[in-house]
């Protein structure tokens, strides 16, 4: 049986299994719901300190948005958009963008879309990236900085070649200070049936995992912008890796200032691969979400 593993929270990824550990480790690692911002991260609770391998930490809640929020509701385009030339998906984005103050930069695949196929109705910018991202699996981050749209690809690796990539962050489990864990399901899919929805526009691909049966499918989607096989291939992917057993882990540990020290960690992005040393063995795990905190650590003298 193949399990997964979500993993969630604060500033960085860093777990003890407990009773999970011999189900977990060995197994691919898989992750869900990315929340995506500009946002300082630390500690748990708001109010609380405690120590941590003689490191005092002392955290407050912090309520923020990214930037990119604006987008949602500021600039909104014409009531009605209608492409009439054939683009790509990027050129596409950026014309959303126009006027915005906003640029995008892209890290997924990109395809030329026939004309007719990319429409919507009175739509804000931010939900029209949204939606090009979405036909080929990808996903929209702002910058933590910068007035930047990220569009990135939903698992940039599949959860079952983690372990022969190299991952962006090597954390050791001692720097834990809170973590939960919640276990969730989903069926062990090996295909998926990714179709385009306008007649002579648009492909229908059947993708499975490679080196499997193909046998249970995931249930089909479909876009107007599923134009190429690329595109198709991509969003099938993403699909089946969202599958089997998995852990949500919610975890937080200090965010260090430069410079850092051996066995500290400064900023972990959203979709950062991550190696985890564990007292068990060591796993990976995906970044998915951000949530606001603020505090402050002092490193023993």
């Amino acid at each position: 049986m193949e399990r997964h593993l979500v993993v969630a929270g604060d500033t960085c990824l860093v777990a003890r299994f407990q009773q999970y550990a011999p189900q977990l480790l060995g197994n691919h690692l898989c992750v869900m719901d990315a929340i995506f911002g500009a946002f300082v991260a630390g500690a748990s609770r708001a109010g609380s300190r405690w120590t941590k391998q003689g490191c005092p930490i002392e955290s407050r809640a912090l309520d923020s948005r990214a930037a990119s929020s604006a987008l949602t509701t500021i600039f909104i385009r014409t009531p009605v958009v209608v492409s009439v030339f054939p683009s790509t998906t990027q050129s596409k984005g950026h014309q959303e963008l126009a006027d915005t103050g906003f640029t995008a930069s892209y890290d997924t695949v990109d395809w030329l879309v026939p004309p007719g196929a990319w429409f919507y109705d009175a739509l804000p910018a931010l939900d029209a990236i949204s939606r090009l991202a979405e036909a080929s699996g990808a996903v929209v981050q702002s910058d933590p900085a910068e007035p930047t749209l990220r569009v990135r690809v939903r698992y940039p690796d599949s959860p079952w070649d983690w372990r022969d990539r190299t991952p962006e962050h090597v954390l050791q489990e001692d720097i834990i200070t809170n973590e939960s864990l919640q276990m969730r399901s989903a069926p062990l899919y090996d295909a998926v049936v990714v179709t385009g929805e306008l007649a002579g526009k648009g492909v229908t691909c059947k993708v499975r995992r490679a080196g499997e049966a193909g046998q249970l499918f995931a249930q089909q989607v479909s876009s107007p912008l599923i134009n190429t096989a690329a595109a198709g291939a991509e969003r099938g992917r993403n699909i089946l890796a969202n599958r089997g057993e998995q852990a949500a882990i919610d975890l937080v540990v200090p965010l260090f200032t430069a410079p850092l020290r051996p066995g500290e960690v400064g900023r972990i992005l959203p979709l950062d691969l991550v190696e985890v040393v564990a007292e068990e063995g060591t796993w990976h795990g995906l970044r998915t979400a951000v949530r606001p905190r603020r505090a402050s650590a002092r490193r023993p003298s």
